[in-house]
Parts: structure tokens; sequence; C-alpha cells
């Protein structure tokens, strides 16, 4: 599926995506009673049918309403597990840009962040640092520099880029040296 962006809509964030035969998926991201859990309605408007294979299926609960409408519960532990999946040695290295790559990867960043200026569930990394990124209720833009970057890692809820949606980003609490190297990894996405 190809991402159109999202919506708010009764103060839920609701993603769209457009399928190859021309249908929209809609996915509506939902709090649970339980904390660190959270659930995705998921919607087929148009034909085919919807089928969803959890990668985690002991921690992932899917629910079939209908042929168009899933709903997904990922459980407490399935985030705790996504939150320790940095391979233990990886804080051995050096701080590098190599080591901010095998980060990003692990930690899934590219579900929501290019790194070629295309359209996704949070800002792009291509041209970012450096740049002036306007915010949800500042008046002036924010320069992307180290500080805002590593502030952006470390509390993405904080400075919010106008047009993304807020509180969507979980917290990582990621060691000095892990956050460093996605800094330097950030930075390698300049603008040609």
């Amino acid at each position: 599926p190809r991402y159109l962006g999202f919506k708010k809509a009764k103060e839920q964030v609701v993603f769209m995506y457009k399928t190859g035969a021309g249908s929209e998926i809609q996915t509506t991201i939902l709090p649970t009673s339980k904390p660190n859990s959270f659930q995705q309605r998921i919607q087929l408007i148009g034909t085919g049918k919807l089928d969803y294979s959890p990668t985690n299926p002991e921690t992932t609960e899917v629910k079939k309403v209908s042929d168009k409408e899933l709903v997904v519960t990922i459980s407490q532990d399935s985030i705790k597990q996504y939150e320790l999946k940095i391979d233990k040695a990886l804080a051995a290295k050096d701080v590098s840009a190599a080591s901010g790559e095998v980060i990003f990867n692990k930690m899934a960043c590219a579900t929501c962040h290019s790194a070629d200026g295309a359209k996704s569930h949070g800002p792009t990394l291509l041209g970012l640092a450096g740049s002036h990124r306007p915010i949800i209720g500042m008046k002036e833009k924010q320069l992307a520099d180290d500080a805002y970057i590593r502030e952006s890692i470390l509390a993405p809820n904080k400075k919010v880029v106008e047009g993304f949606p807020p509180n969507y980003m979980p917290v990582f609490n990621l060691p000095e040296n892990e956050v460093d190297s996605l800094l330097l990894y950030i930075k390698t996405f300049k603008n040609k």
C-alpha cells in the first residue's frame, strides 16, 4: 500500500493508504486500558478482504470484525520486547554513523521516517540537519541542530513538527552513545 497521509477524527489519528487495486485502507490508533498497549482498527474501503499476520502472535491479538475490518491489539509485553531489540554488543561499539544506521534499522525507525524525502508517518530525515522546522504551537521555526535532533530522539513529543500527529513516536530510553550514533547517522542525509 502507498501512504496517503493522516487525519484527526474525534481526537484519534487515522492513517490512510491506497492499495494497488485502488481501495483505501484506514488505520485508527486507539488506546487500551492496559499500560503500554494500543489497538489498531484497520478498515478497508473498496473491494477486497483484509487479512493480518502478526510477527509475534503470542503478544498480538487479531479480532476479525468483518472481511473489511480488523482490530489488532499490541500488548505491553510486545512493546517491551520491541524496546529491548537492540543488540547488547552494539553498546560496546564506538560512536559512529555506521552504528547509528544499525540502531536505526533495529529500532525500525524507517517505519515512520523516510530517508529520501518520501511522505510517511513522521518527518523525513532528508535535509533535516541544519534545516528550520515548523513546530506545532510555536511562532518561529526551530533550527534542527544537534540539540534539537537529540531532544527529538529522547523526548519526541516535546516539539512536534507541523503536519505530523503528536503522541505517535514512542519514547526510547537509549544510552548516550546510541543517541550520539543516531545523531551522526541522521546528519548523513543531506539535500543534494
